[in-house]
């Protein structure tokens, strides 16, 4: 390393300013790819009767997102009710069907009634039935505008756009479900039990992880080509990047579109993210839904309602028998998409071309082969230091925030702390490598950084071929630029403005492509901070032999780290203080009444890691912690919030029924317990849980015969949503005999009038714990041993 070029303080000769003007260039271009994935403006009222216009789709959604309408609510049915009256006003043939479905995907293991909603327009000439799917239900924790009236009201608007104009080909339905949030309950009941299943082509399905942002097209089933290229074709402003859909399918997130594909449907998934510090509270609300975010699902709905809505499914074309997926990603307004084995030939001409760079440099002198390897190990590094960065970052956040953090592991002030990550990344990386380029000189390092981008490129064409672009089309540039690029970029106006050319070449693809990638820190949850820091480290490695030319010749300055370094220091103060709570920024917090049917004792409990000003009111007598595993008689994650630790303190008992439970049969069969009992709650609570302890082998259980399957498993725990007023059957299979302890707890919402108590109501400055289904509710709770003494044996 000692004797190659080292950078000088004399400033470069005038000319260089061509350095300054393309860094001027290259931060346009990066502020231009943030912007280009904006949202499209929302459409007024106004807006002609065939457009889609976000103004008129917000009527429904203000109809629909008045209270929160989880399954089995009075207000699940005001939603239903009303979607029924919309359809027939649309001149949609409207029905409700409704469904019992049982789901192993998350535990507990989940039963549910929930009740859909299909409409039907049928099509002059159709080959085949086109899909919109949304589902209505919401959490109990918010009005669910976002998630997913949203997308309710972008297809209600996209079936009166379409009756306004001409005729679809095909057939239209539009599929609102029940129970998404449970555990697309709906969804997989549509597909157990829908008649002209075979009929459905394709299957749009319509989602929210937040409340503004563009909406991306994140998931498609296998294979794509053929949707890719309609998608293409059909939407005016797409966004999508195949990198989404690959990581998509290797995460346990899922939505309506699982099911659909289990169900052998093709289809395609899109959902607005932005906004997560709102996401599934009383904050996703109409008033501060982006409309922007609802004009652009409503543009894919109706683009592609028309697009699908009028091909010939029947006379497939070859892109329709093409079995191949697609890399894909978006450029503006423009989607570039080929298919992955394109991608690997791209991959291995790549190599060949960053090899060949390699050599020349080698041969010309401009590089070395041990600064290469030097290079290689730094950028290596400086990867591991940045992603440890932006995971430190998220600590940090929790320090300063602490108990104001939300449920969704990130805070109000989640974007600050995402860009003070950024700024943390960029003067660590910049002070590391303006160190190194004291000894070696810094177009070695950034052919190092090459290579290593090149093994990553090769690794995720192989192993993850849809994230592959995001490595593959910036190198390509990146490698061009390093062979045009001059020994020497000082002393020369002709040098210095090669090198500035160069250095345009290299950074703007690679800032149109990667700066979307860091935006997404702007979460701050774990993930995302890591995926921006990730992408901070693959620019500057790119960045490293042109850092000289862009500051004019000046070596990159301490100062300017320096400068960064106080930036993420305003911004984690701005950040701590934008993550305060008052009435624009409700604190989450929990309470709930559980009564113990046995020894008619009651309580208070929290999930909340402390009592707040609205919650401590009710902890005034013989406050201790808890576990929820003791209550539910299982150590099943009901929720993983504060770790399932509680706050409990004692309550009145109120005389409320428990849950009832009647013997059908027992039996013991090979070694096998049948066990078959009847479940209904007397006071017609419509939420049961179910609890079998850690030490039962749990061979089956079915609730009026459906199995939820994921079976045999030690101890066994569900609930059923929405639960039948006749009650239901419960059938359980068990190893060996012996008493058999069954908890029994049902769910009402609404917390007891308790004598003697009158409490106040939630105040503005807080809410509802999001992502818990038992806030605010009453908990009754019996334990039921059922005896083996008296067993028939067959």
């Amino acid at each position: 390393m000692g004797s190659e070029h080292r950078v000088s303080d004399d400033p470069a000769e005038p000319a260089s300013i061509s350095g300054p003007i393309a860094l001027i260039i290259i931060v346009l271009v990066a502020a231009y790819a943030v912007v280009s994935i904006a949202p499209p403006a929302a459409q007024p009222i106004t807006a002609p009767e065939t457009k889609f216009s976000a103004a008129r789709a917000m009527r429904d959604v203000r109809a629909i997102a008045v209270r929160p309408h989880p399954l089995g609510s009075a207000d699940n049915a005001r939603v239903r009710d009303y979607l029924l009256r919309r359809l027939d006003g649309l001149g949609a043939k409207s029905e409700q069907q409704t469904v019992t479905a049982a789901s192993a995907r998350r535990r507990p293991h989940l039963f549910a009634t929930a009740h859909n909603i299909i409409g039907q327009i049928g099509g002059t000439d159709s080959t085949g039935t086109v899909m919109l799917a949304g589902h209505y239900d919401s959490v109990p924790s918010g009005p669910g505008a976002g998630d997913d009236a949203s997308a309710v009201a972008a297809i209600l608007e996209t079936v009166r756009a379409i009756e306004a104009g001409p005729p679809l080909r095909n057939d239209l339905l539009i599929l609102f479900t029940d129970g998404e949030e449970l555990g697309l309950v709906g969804a997989k009941g549509f597909v157990e039990n829908f008649p002209a299943l075979p009929k459905i082509k394709v299957v749009l399905n319509f989602e929210m992880r937040g409340d503004e942002g563009p909406s991306l097209m994140f998931q498609t089933s296998d294979p794509n080509a053929w949707l890719i290229d309609q998608f293409a074709h059909a939407a005016d402003y797409p966004r999508a990047g195949s990198f989404s859909s690959a990581i998509y399918k290797r995460l346990s997130n899922d939505t309506d579109l699982t099911e659909f594909m289990a169900g052998g449907l093709a289809g395609m998934n899109f959902a607005a993210s932005g906004g997560l510090p709102r996401y599934h509270t009383a904050l996703d609300n109409a008033a501060l839904l982006d409309q922007r975010s609802l004009q652009h699902q409503g543009s894919y709905a109706l683009e592609l309602a028309q697009r699908f809505g009028n091909i010939r499914f029947d006379q497939p074309d070859r892109s329709q028998n093409d079995a191949r997926n697609e890399v894909y990603f978006s450029v503006g307004n423009h989607l570039i998409h080929y298919g992955e084995r394109a991608a690997l030939v791209l991959a291995i001409m790549l190599t060949a071309l960053v090899a060949i760079v390699i050599a020349f440099g080698i041969r010309d002198g401009r590089l070395s082969a041990p600064g290469i390897v030097a290079g290689f190990f730094v950028f290596i590094g400086a990867i591991a230091i940045a992603v440890t960065e932006g995971f430190a970052m998220w600590h940090v956040m929790a320090i300063l925030v602490g108990w104001r953090r939300l449920p969704s592991m990130t805070s109000y002030g989640a974007r600050w702390f995402g860009a003070a990550s950024t700024m943390v990344a960029l003067a660590t990386l910049l002070t590391l490598y303006a160190w190194l380029v004291r000894f070696t000189r810094a177009q070695n390092m950034g052919a190092g950084a090459l290579t290593m981008w090149t093994l990553l490129m090769l690794l995720s064409t192989s192993q993850l071929a849809g994230a592959s672009y995001l490595l593959m089309w910036p190198l390509i540039f990146a490698a061009l630029a390093m062979y045009f690029v001059p020994r020497e970029v000082r002393g020369d106006s002709v040098q210095a403005s090669t090198a500035a050319l160069c250095a345009i070449l290299a950074l703007a693809p690679a800032a149109i492509i990667l700066v979307p990638l860091v935006t997404v820190g702007a979460e701050a949850t774990p993930m995302f901070l890591m995926l921006a820091a990730f992408g901070v480290a693959l620019i500057i490695g790119v960045a490293i032999p042109y850092l000289e030319v862009l500051s004019a010749g000046y070596r990159w300055h301490p100062s300017i780290s320096i400068a960064l370094g106080a930036l993420a220091i305003v911004f984690l103060a701005v950040g701590t203080s934008a993550s305060g709570f008052n009435a624009h920024h409700p604190r989450p917090d929990s309470i709930f009444y559980v009564l113990d049917a046995e020894s008619a004792a009651a309580r208070w409990v929290s999930v909340d890691p402390r009592p707040d000003h609205f919650t401590a009111q009710f902890f005034q007598h013989r406050v201790r912690g808890g576990k929820l595993a003791a209550i539910t008689g299982s150590a099943a994650p009901f929720t993983r919030l504060n770790n399932g630790r509680t706050i409990e303190g004692d309550a009145p008992a109120v005389k409320l029924p428990p849950p009832e439970l009647k013997v059908l049969d027992d039996v013991v069969h090979d070694g096998v317990r049948i066990v078959k009992v009847h479940i209904g709650s007397a006071r017609h609570a419509p939420t049961i849980w179910m609890t079998l302890p850690d030490t039962v082998r749990v061979i089956d259980a079915a609730v009026d015969g459906k199995s939820p399957g994921g079976f045999p498993s030690d101890g066994w725990a569900a609930w059923y949503w929405s639960v039948p007023e006749r009650g239901f059957d419960l059938q359980l299979k068990v190893k060996g005999g012996g008493e058999l302890t069954l908890t029994l707890i049902d769910q009402s919402d609404g917390l007891p009038a308790t004598p003697g108590e009158v409490f106040t109501a939630r105040p503005d400055d807080v809410m509802p714990t999001p992502f818990l289904f038992f806030d605010s509710a009453t908990l009754v709770r019996n334990t039921y041993t059922l005896g083996a003494a008296d067993l028939s044996r067959r």
